[in-house]
């Protein structure tokens, strides 16, 4: 969890406040679904008490060490290119290396499993992921979809060819 809390601090954001295009509503969205998530999750621990289950709280734990390490090795090879915002003043690179390799939105993707991990870690209930998945998976798809609209706009056909070998 702290490794998480201090990608806040680790991941500088490339671009500074002013040059900030407009403000980001899908930021807000993805912070109150983490917030939904949680406080769900704390629900579930409270109302349904099933004693501990060492199988659920290990699997939320990979669930988050796996989008903890996807999201660091993602920031690793973006890192002069990292922001906060969709629509970055810099044209980055399409990457097809990495997790690149594997989906277009490593990051989106590392705090899926994150959330999902802390979910059932507090929670210690499959339950849970009934309300999780699809309040996360809502908040990512709206923001993938402002990227690969802010994408298809940079790099036209390329990028339609590029996003055609990954997730």
């Amino acid at each position: 969890m702290t490794f998480w809390i201090l990608e806040f601090v680790l991941f500088k954001d490339q671009q500074r406040k002013e040059e900030h295009s407009q403000k980001d509503v899908s930021l807000l969205f993805i912070q109150a679904s983490i917030i939904i998530s949680v406080s769900v999750s704390y629900l579930f621990a409270l109302k349904f008490q099933w004693g501990p289950n060492l199988l659920i709280k290990e699997f939320g734990l990979f669930s988050m060490a796996s989008g903890i390490i996807f999201r660091y090795w993602s920031y690793s090879l973006m890192k002069q290119y990292y922001t906060r915002s969709i629509h970055s003043v810099k044209v980055r690179p399409l990457l097809s290396h990495g997790p690149y390799r594997i989906t277009r939105h490593p990051f989106q993707t590392g705090l899926f499993l994150i959330v999902i991990g802390l979910s059932l870690f507090i929670s210690v209930n499959w339950l849970v992921l009934t309300i999780v998945f699809p309040v996360m998976g809502a908040a990512l798809h709206y923001r993938m979809n402002l990227e690969e609209q802010h994408l298809k706009e940079i790099y036209q056909d390329i990028y339609i060819g590029w996003r055609r070998h990954r997730v």
